[in-house]
């Protein structure tokens, strides 16, 4: 049987490193020797503020940092961000001031190895030290998601394959979110992370996973070493339903994770916290260009808010979107509602959107 911790936390230095001590006392006690390798992998959404609530909040991932170096371990700190350079996310994200004291940086993954994922996907790049590592800490943000309802920590894996690859990935297989979640399971699955601590401090509810979301002050930890118990007591925690939730639905279903778990601490339910907007692709694996163009919902840009930043149209995986001086275009009917743009968007320019048609036909 899983288990699972979860702990108070405030958003303050002091108690945040007080907590991380006692959970990785707890799950990685006597693990960690000197010289240990120890790659640490937060959630690096895009270059914003920390209080937008889209990243891995910087003192968590100091704190454990912090742990693992008292350890005598050899510590690294990396991701693959989908658009913005992870030194920029640094910067702007608020790492560098705290990482500078434990003489650490953020870095992005630079070597890859192709790992059989199996299925439709087959071989795909994954961060070498993904793959090598004497440990991997896993450090997802709780934000709320188009696509798969909650990012937590299995979802937050998907960082480790080369985010072309990911783009790529979601061409693949369109409108198929049981193949997206075998993807996210079958990474999470290659790399195995020892530790996961899902950053619920101020949570990411509503419109995410990006800055359409808004920050909820929940002050929480959750951790555990398995990340499929962690993601089922957090999905718990927020008020969804675990068994509707893709990843731990098909985590069951594959044999991956049994279900079984204990929990230890704070367990209050936060029964208002908000959805995402509910993603009417799903319903299907397949629409007509007709369908797609007239009465499908969409992302839908609003140009007078729109910065040209290229964030939409350089992550988009079948190139749907155009653009000019006078804002972006996105072309309904060979967009496959990935929703990359509308998580990316750092302007908030993009809403998801069904057009009156598709209303009116109930779509």
């Amino acid at each position: 049987m899983a288990l699972v911790l979860i702990e108070d936390s405030p958003l303050e230095k002091s108690s945040i490193e007080q907590k991380v001590n006692r959970l990785c006392a707890q799950f990685l006690e006597g693990r960690i020797k000197a010289d240990s390798r120890v790659l640490i992998k937060p959630h690096l959404h895009m270059a914003v503020p920390c209080h937008a609530a889209v990243n891995t909040h910087p003192l968590l991932v100091a704190s454990v940092a912090k742990w693992c170096l008292v350890q005598g371990a050899r510590v690294r700190i990396a991701d693959f961000p989908v658009f913005d350079p992870v030194d920029t996310i640094a910067r702007k994200g608020g790492y560098v001031d705290v990482l500078t004291e434990l003489d650490l940086e953020l870095k992005t993954f630079l070597a890859v190895d192709k790992v059989d994922l199996g299925g439709v996907f087959g071989k795909k790049p994954i961060a070498r030290e993904a793959l090598t590592s004497d440990l991997v800490i896993n450090l997802p943000k709780l934000k709320t998601d188009t696509l798969v309802g909650l990012q937590m920590g299995v979802a937050n894996m998907i960082g480790c394959l080369a985010a072309e690859e990911r783009i790529h990935s979601l061409s693949q297989t369109p409108f198929d979110r049981t193949a997206w979640s075998d993807l996210l399971i079958a990474v999470c699955e290659a790399i195995r992370p020892s530790l996961t601590i899902v950053d619920a401090i101020v949570a990411l509810e509503g419109h995410g996973p990006g800055m359409a979301g808004r920050p909820r002050k929940l002050e929480l930890l959750v951790a555990g070493s398995n990340p499929y118990a962690v993601d089922k007591a957090t999905a718990a925690l927020v008020g969804f339903d675990p068994g509707k939730l893709l990843t731990c639905k098909r985590a069951k279903e594959t044999g991956v994770f049994n279900g079984d778990l204990k929990v230890l601490g704070d367990f209050r339910i936060t029964t208002d916290f908000a959805r995402p907007v509910k993603d009417m692709a799903a319903s299907r694996k397949s629409w007509t260009q007709r369908e797609r163009k007239y009465f499908l919902q969409r992302p839908v840009a609003d140009n007078r808010l729109c910065k040209l930043c290229s964030a939409c149209w350089q992550s988009c995986p079948v190139k749907a979107i155009s653009f000019s001086t006078k804002g972006i275009r996105i072309d309904a009917a060979k967009c496959i509602r990935c929703y990359q743009c509308f998580g990316l968007c750092p302007h908030k320019a993009l809403e998801i959107k069904t057009p009156l048609a598709g209303r009116l036909k109930g779509f």
